[in-house]
């Protein structure tokens, strides 16, 4: 009798229910609990089986999941799937105002002008710098074959090309931010400022009268989300929002923002850059010229003076370039390849002004 109570005592690994505390390592516990609640309803249960029950702990990043040990280990290659490491992407910007009417001076020289973008807004940079006949950079191949990243020589030449846009006047560099992206969510980056906008006057009751005042955030906010294919590829999907104060709002009036932005997708390879254009703003420089001392003579200074203003379009670049970050790869060794690439580009940058001279 004992034999027979010890055997019919044995717990049903099929039916018996059981608490499994699983510790996620890299996904968030309430986002795998609610995709593992869509799948439980479509599972097939034997005879007996009630389905498993599965909640999330915030506190410790867990799911606690209540079921047979049967559907348990049914249940565990999955989550386990969707608890694995998921790539990471190292995204490089550059924020640039280029001017068109300077750009079609120096732009053109060098390959690269500032208001050739397509319809979108939008095209990707792997080409060689100035005609296409003359390498990109004379560089000893043993220097560059210390590096890693790819698409060496179309950042090398993306670099030089702004550099020397840079050098004759036609773009002003505003930033050169950088963010660690995880595949397939969604990462920011702003820059600007926090400016107090006149909005309105009051009278007090004493019949004063008093400006009142708003704080407004004026600037660019850029919004990233890298989508990793499996031909060592990024699909970017970018979000670009510019808030200005309107410079044309005169002194009589309240000022007044702009706001301009583009949303827009590419797929790159890793290392190569996409080229985000079409946020254009007109700027407008009044200048005044004079004939010393006789400019300044009553009456007749007027005919020794001139007056003159200058219409340009500025155009607000992005450009981004993309890094896959392997589980193998170390961040810290692609920033010191970047910097050195930098230091190369440089080098190229000082050959080129010497050969001007």
């Amino acid at each position: 009798m004992r034999k027979l109570a010890s055997t019919l005592d044995v717990r049903d690994e099929t039916t018996a229910n059981v608490t499994h505390l699983i510790q996620l390592k890299n996904s968030d516990s309430k986002a795998l609990a609610a995709t593992l609640n869509t799948i439980i309803p479509k599972m097939i249960l034997a005879p007996g089986q009630q389905p498993p029950s599965i909640t999330s702990d915030d506190s410790t990043n867990s799911i606690i999941v209540i079921s047979s040990d049967d559907l348990y280990r049914t249940l565990l290659p999955t989550i386990k799937d969707l608890d694995a490491e998921r790539q990471q992407v190292y995204v490089k910007a550059k924020i640039i105002e280029i001017s068109e009417s300077k750009a079609r001076e120096v732009g053109l020289k060098y390959g690269f002008t500032g208001g050739a973008m397509n319809s979108g807004g939008l095209f990707t940079f792997n080409t060689q710098l100035g005609d296409g006949k003359t390498p990109v950079v004379n560089i000893d191949p043993l220097i560059l074959s210390k590096f890693t990243i790819p698409n060496l020589s179309a950042g090398i030449a993306l670099g030089v090309n702004l550099a020397l846009l840079n050098k004759g006047g036609a773009a002003n560099i505003l930033s050169e931010p950088s963010i660690l992206c995880i595949d397939n969510l969604e990462s920011s980056i702003y820059v600007g400022k926090t400016e107090s906008i006149n909005s309105g006057t009051t009278i007090s009751g004493t019949g004063l009268s008093q400006a009142n005042f708003t704080r407004q955030d004026i600037g660019l906010t850029l919004k990233i989300k890298p989508r990793l294919s499996n031909d060592n590829k990024v699909m970017l999907s970018v979000d670009t929002k510019l808030e200005d104060v309107d410079a044309s709002t005169t002194n009589l009036q309240l000022p007044s923002t702009t706001k301009r932005e583009v949303k827009t997708s590419a797929i790159v390879s890793n290392g190569e850059s996409v080229i985000i254009g079409g946020l254009i703003r007109d700027k407008v420089e009044f200048s005044e010229t004079k004939v010393p001392f006789l400019g300044d003579l009553p009456l007749v200074g007027a005919l020794f003076r001139s007056k003159s203003d200058a219409h340009d379009k500025i155009n607000l670049v992005i450009i981004l370039t993309p890094y896959i970050m392997d589980k193998s790869t170390d961040l810290t060794a692609l920033r010191s390849q970047l910097g050195e690439l930098d230091k190369i580009q440089q080098t190229y940058i000082d050959s080129i002004k010497k050969s001007d001279e």
